[in-house]
């Protein structure tokens, strides 16, 4: 099973190391893992080792912190609300959405 494309998503990512943890337990060589998954023999090693350590649990998407929003939650609702009503609902002359716009919301 070769893992394509290139850039997977937070959840495919996850799933390729969870799938590879469950070869490493079962002995496959960390070589032949890197191999089926299309990655380096360092990566495989570390996903070892983080398997080793922490389980399955260490292997699981881990949230990004980012930067905090500056909006509320509530206030978050009120805008997806307003874009989704439309840009002339909100009082604008055209249906389109600029950064400009939103950011008067």
């Amino acid at each position: 099973m070769a893992w394509q494309p290139r850039r997977l998503s937070a959840e495919l990512q996850q799933e390729r190391r969870l799938e590879a943890a469950r070869l490493l337990r079962q002995g496959v060589p960390q070589v032949r893992v890197a191999r089926e998954f299309g990655v380096s023999e360092a990566t495989v090693s570390k996903w070892a080792a983080r398997l080793r350590s922490g389980g399955l649990r260490a292997l699981r998407a881990r949230r990004h912190p980012g930067r905090p929003s500056r909006l509320t939650p509530t206030q978050s609702k009120q805008v997806a609300a307003t874009l989704r009503a439309g840009a002339l609902v909100a009082g604008f002359p055209t249906e389109r959405w600029t950064l400009r716009r939103v950011a008067r919301l």
